[in-house]
């Protein structure tokens, strides 16, 4: 018997729907919509704009925080560069520019990659229509100003490879939806009408809470034409796993299931995914060559594509899945080369690209090296005379000492590290100071009075911009030497970041008899967002 005896009602709850970002491309949706029509000049022009507002962040205020905003780092990096840009820190400062070159460094691989942000798309959790009013050509969308009417919207499950799992919906809406969502937001609704369900015929998905690429630009839905759907390959069925019979069982069968994935792992997905990339790529790149040739390439992405979905299925089907030999790629396009330690490195056999997914890897790596994103301190390390706050010197020499106490133990302590526990050992021997400066953990907890803090905070950004401009003299003629006082500016924000941008903005609003304001991370969200909203135009 089964250790489930009867029936009863339940209600699993998968996943709940949020506020969507610009949604970005990846490599192979990039190569589907080209081979679905999508001039590849449109999607460059794309990447074009993205290395534009890349390179603006080094030169607009506004730039520079709309990229932190937007950067996938969520630790302290990102929100001391933030807070630094939001009290009005001039952009030539060291440690400031030195972080946004980290930020957009991050940016740029990421661009090498085909992630463009494409304007008027999301990545939006999918639902079943409650109504069963929408048509299977139909979705109903709605987010955070309402429903969305469009004629035709483009919409993708990732990780599909099918060109059929790219779909044309119309969005529309029904009054019957706010009766039964009420106040909901943010979800694509499909239809429930017909004897297969859509959303399996777009990359064999669900609706389990998987988030779906929704696209309403213009140029890409202008031009692209679909393909027929994926259909299930005629095989024998695999039967599903059994059910265990009881508790014991069931956890038997859970703890088989964790070693199998952490010692014996399948590769047939990503095998079949690298390989489908390559194929798809020598396909849209065949100029002058044989239907014969084409028919051959194209029957090797379908049959990639039946592996890469069994490959997907496998653990609900219980099936071994391997990728065939004569259906892997043996030659890879230059784009799919690794980069280690800041070296281009080129570990198979590979031919240069001319797809799009090539060209923009070019265009960024050409870029990259260039002189734009170049980091290295402009000139001097001056030291801004707004951070000289009266009474600072009583408390130079004893900082002056920790910062030299702390140089030399994170030297010593790195050198007995390994690469992975370098992160953790720095912000460890960092903790210790800020608890040293604030008397506390955090500011909030701090029982030292502002002002004394001021004259501490100070004291740490003249010890530390002092030594590190005095070590980048001495050491100008050696390349080494461009990224080391940068190291060490770290210690006089990451110490006390939180003060300097504080005594900062009040002593700049001070000089100008103004009060300052203060903006909280999630009004910066909310600007954000009212942004976002105006480049929604259907």
């Amino acid at each position: 018997k089964s250790i489930i005896t009867s029936s009863f009602n339940s209600l699993e709850l998968c996943a709940t729907s949020r506020k969507p970002g610009i949604a970005k491309l990846f490599q192979h949706l990039a190569l589907l919509l080209v081979n679905g029509g999508v001039p590849e000049a449109v999607l460059f022009r794309f990447a074009e704009d993205a290395l534009d507002d890349i390179r603006t962040t080094f030169r607009d205020r506004a730039a520079a925080i709309g990229a932190v905003s937007r950067s996938s780092d969520q630790g302290s990096l990102r929100k001391m560069a933030l807070r630094m840009l939001l009290c009005g820190m001039p952009l030539n400062d060291s440690y400031l520019q030195k972080t946004m070159w980290d930020i957009c460094k991050t940016q740029l691989q990421d661009l090498s990659k085909c992630r463009i942000a494409i304007p008027n798309s999301f990545n939006l959790m999918g639902c079943a229509d409650p109504t069963g009013r929408l048509e299977r050509n139909q979705v109903a969308i709605v987010l955070d100003y309402g429903p969305i009417f469009s004629t035709k919207v483009l919409l993708y499950k990732p990780p599909g490879l099918h060109p059929g799992d790219i779909h044309v919906f119309e969005a529309t809406w029904y009054k019957e939806f706010e009766d039964i969502i009420g106040i909901g937001k943010y979800a694509v609704f499909f239809s429930v009408n017909g004897p297969r369900s859509v959303v399996d015929e777009i990359a064999n998905s669900d609706l389990d809470g998987d988030l779906y690429w929704v696209c309403m630009n213009p140029l890409l839905i202008k031009h692209f034409k679909p393909s027929a759907v994926w259909e299930m390959p005629n095989k024998k069925k695999v039967p599903l796993q059994s059910k265990p019979l009881s508790l014991e069982e069931l956890e038997k069968q859970q703890f088989e299931n964790f070693l199998n994935a952490r010692f014996r792992p399948s590769s047939a997905m990503g095998v079949a995914a690298n390989s489908w990339l390559a194929h798809m790529d020598r396909y849209l790149t065949l100029e002058g060559s044989s239907k014969e040739e084409q028919d051959q390439i194209w029957g090797i992405l379908y049959s990639l594509v039946d592996t890469y979905y069994d490959a997907v299925d496998a653990e609900k089907s219980g099936e071994q899945v391997f990728v065939r030999k004569d259906i892997k790629a043996r030659l890879w396009p230059h784009y799919m080369e690794k980069q280690q330690d800041g070296r281009w490195i080129v570990e198979e056999k590979t031919y240069r690209s001319t797809s799009i997914v090539g060209q923009i890897y070019d265009l960024v790596k050409q870029e990259s090296q260039s002189d734009d994103f170049s980091w290295e301190p402009e000139g001097d390390i001056v030291i801004d005379k707004t951070f000289e706050y009266p009474g600072y010197v009583q408390y130079f020499n004893l900082w002056t000492r920790y910062y030299l106490e702390y140089r030399s133990e994170i030297k010593t302590s790195l050198e007995h590290a390994y690469i992975e526990d370098k992160t953790a050992v720095v912000e460890a021997v960092l903790q210790r100071y800020r608890r040293e400066f604030y008397k506390g953990d955090t500011l909030a907890d701090s029982p030292e009075p502002i002002i004394e803090l001021f004259k501490k905070a100070s004291a740490i950004y003249i010890s530390v911009y002092t030594n590190a401009q005095s070590r980048f003299d001495s050491l100008k003629s050696d390349i080494s030497a461009k990224q080391k006082p940068t190291f060490g500016l770290q210690f006089a924000w990451k110490v006390a970041g939180i003060v300097l941008c504080r005594m900062y903005s009040e002593n700049c609003e001070r000089e100008k008899q103004e009060d300052p304001i203060i903006v909280s991370e999630s009004i910066l969200n909310d600007i954000k967002l009212i942004k976002r909203k105006q480049l929604v135009v259907l």
